[in-house]
This record gives C-alpha cells, structure tokens and sequence, in this order.
C-alpha cells in the first residue's frame, strides 16, 4: 500500500512538473493562452448575442403584451438581458486587453482555474434560477385569482427560460475550459 501511494505522488508531482516545464516554453505559453482566451470570447459573443436578440423581442413582445402573463415574460426577458448585456460588454472588452498581456505560467495557471470556477459557480446559481421561476410558477397556480397572477406566471416562465439558457451555457463553457486545461 505504501509503495502505491509512493507511486501515485511521484505521479502527481511529475506531471505537475511535466506540465510547468512544457509551459516554460513562451510559445507554448502565449499559444496556450490564446486559445482560453479565445473560448472566453466566444462565450461572451454567445452570451451577447443572446442578450441583444432577447432585449430586442422582448421590448417587442412587452410592447404589444396585454395585460397578461405574456407581458411579463417579455418584460423579465428585457430586465434580465440588460444584466446578461452589462456582464457580456466588459467581458469581450477584457478579452482584447488579455490577448495583449503577456502571462507567467503561475499566472497562466491561476486565469484557468479562475475562469473554470466561474462558470461552474455560475451553474450552481442557474439551478437557483429556475427554482425561483418554478417557484412563481407554483405560486401563481395556487393563487389564480391573485392580482398578480399574470406576473408571477409570466416571471416565472422567464426565469426558467433564461436559467436553462445559462445552465447550458455555463456546462458547455465550463467544460470547453476543462478540456481546454488538459491541454496543458
């Protein structure tokens, strides 16, 4: 058993070393940080465009929305896509002055485990999200003939919505970034 272990931590800290050394390499390095940068950007493109089309129908659909749980879907999709869009704007604007920046290894390092926690903290929030959506879903069915009813319902159909839009998009970035750290 301890000649296991032995092996299993000569393990970790030769492909730790492997992998510090291969980094060493400054055109393995910025090369390396290019392409996360390059998936972060294509993320915030994503989550931009999506937050544009969203405020845009929505504005359209909250326009023309009776008074109804229509409106208020469309009206949740507006406010909740202006933060999407106050998040995406500095994102793609940080990605520039990241493509210029010249990284260490240790820095490399510390951005992709950074980015990786960010999007797999978002994800946990996502299912808050739709449990909140879910929640006002339920409550405006227990509640028919509530005065707010038609927000609640129309809230709620939102947040489900833009919650499983972000969960998919925070699974499939946070697993673009985990492929992209084996990289290395």
């Amino acid at each position: 058993m301890k000649n296991f272990l032995l092996i299993i931590l000569l393990s970790i800290f030769t492909i730790n070393a492997y992998c510090q050394n291969r980094l060493q390499d400054t055109s393995v390095l910025k090369k390396y940080n290019l392409e996360r940068i390059a998936i972060t950007q294509k993320g915030m493109y994503t989550l931009g465009a999506w937050s544009v089309a969203n405020i845009g129908i929505g504005a359209i659909g909250w326009s023309r929305g009776a008074n109804n749980s229509n409106k208020y879907f469309h009206q949740m999709n507006v406010f909740w896509n202006v933060v999407n869009l106050a998040i995406a704007t500095p994102g793609i604007i940080s990605v520039y002055k990241a493509k210029k920046k010249n990284y260490t290894v240790e820095q490399t390092l510390r951005e992709q485990r950074k980015i990786k926690t960010t999007y797999l903290v978002n994800f946990g929030l996502d299912f808050a999200y739709i449990g909140a959506g879910i929640g006002l879903m339920e409550h405006a069915r227990k509640n028919p003939e509530s005065n707010k009813y038609n927000r609640n319902k129309g809230f709620g159909e939102s947040l489900i919505l833009q919650g499983g839009f972000l969960m998919l998009y925070d699974a499939i970035m946070y697993t673009a970034h985990l492929h992209h750290e084996q990289k290395k």
